[in-house]
């Protein structure tokens, strides 16, 4: 059980690490041929279009969205804090708690987040969790099903922004 717990926290706090800073640990394997637990897509629009394209997807594939948040609110002042990377919340509390009720210890690590990103060059990137790599953390086969689900409704919603 202490090995479990163990490998949950460390895997958490990398999940959240590279939530903050994409690709900080994609040179350190979590496990032997792990899947990353964050995925990026290029977006062929520019920042506020991008966003604008998520928050749509988002509400059209049934999701509640919450207030945006910059990616560094709360980490420095609010003169520092760059607005060209933002942080779109969402959720669907039907598909949340049925995945809870299958495994309560999702509830530290919750995949309703999409980041959008615009790089110095002008890029922007969609940043968003891998649910079923992060699933497979949990080791339960339940979740893994429900995972999924998850890593459908991000394909849907991404399908939507990118056309």
């Amino acid at each position: 059980m202490r090995i479990r717990i163990d490998r949950l926290l460390i895997t958490t706090f990398v999940v959240l690490v590279n939530l903050f800073i994409p690709n900080a640990f994609s040179a350190i394997p979590i496990e032997k041929n792990a899947e990353p637990f964050t995925l990026s897509v290029d977006s062929p629009y520019n920042f506020d279009e991008t966003v604008k394209r998520v928050q749509e997807a988002v509400i059209s594939n049934d999701f509640r969205v919450f207030p945006d948040r910059y990616l560094e609110q709360g980490l420095t002042d609010d003169f520092s804090v760059n607005e060209r990377q933002l942080v779109i919340r969402f959720c669907h509390f039907g598909k949340l708690y049925k995945a809870l009720k299958i495994e309560p210890r999702l509830g530290v690590v919750l995949p309703c987040k999409i980041t959008v990103l615009e790089e110095e060059d002008g890029q922007v990137q969609i940043i968003y969790i891998n649910a079923e790599a992060l699933a497979n953390v949990f080791d339960n086969k339940h979740l893994a099903t429900e995972a999924q689900g998850i890593a459908e409704n991000y394909s849907d919603i991404l399908d939507e922004v990118l056309l």
